[in-house]
């Protein structure tokens, strides 16, 4: 729909490349947090940041096509799949249950939270300066 709407200018297979491309970034942000045994809120709160720095001055169509794209990340397939990988990793670094107390509740949906962020950047940057 989104090739279709914008007349041609968001080509269907870019736009899901980008998507897909945020979502693994996003995943790995995610796991580099759950073996570094980070916490998950500066991390989101930079991810949201810069998604709402990205967002001011763009073009309103694909803004909301950016702030969609969030939702590819809460898919039938995406899902269980990032969680069983999220879960796999936590258990094997111990942040899973009573690796680190302050940290470990939130071990493996971190990952989750953050493939939800990323997309929104990628399709923003691969995209800006577009008017549609």
């Amino acid at each position: 729909q989104a090739e279709r709407l914008s007349a041609g200018r968001v080509p269907k297979m870019r736009l899901v490349a980008t998507v897909a491309a945020g979502c693994g970034l996003g995943t790995v942000i995610g796991i580099v947090k759950v073996l570094l045994n980070l916490p998950l809120l500066p991390i989101l709160l930079a991810l949201y940041t810069l998604a709402l720095a990205l967002t001011y001055k763009q073009d309103d169509f694909l803004v909301g096509l950016a702030w969609d794209a969030a939702g590819t990340s809460t898919g039938s397939i995406t899902v269980p799949l990032i969680l069983a990988l999220g879960l796999g990793i936590a258990e094997q670094v111990g942040a899973a249950e009573g690796g680190a107390p302050e940290y470990s509740p939130l071990g493996p949906l971190g990952i989750l939270g953050c493939a939800s962020a990323a997309p929104i950047c990628t399709v923003l940057v691969w995209f800006r300066g577009m008017s549609l």
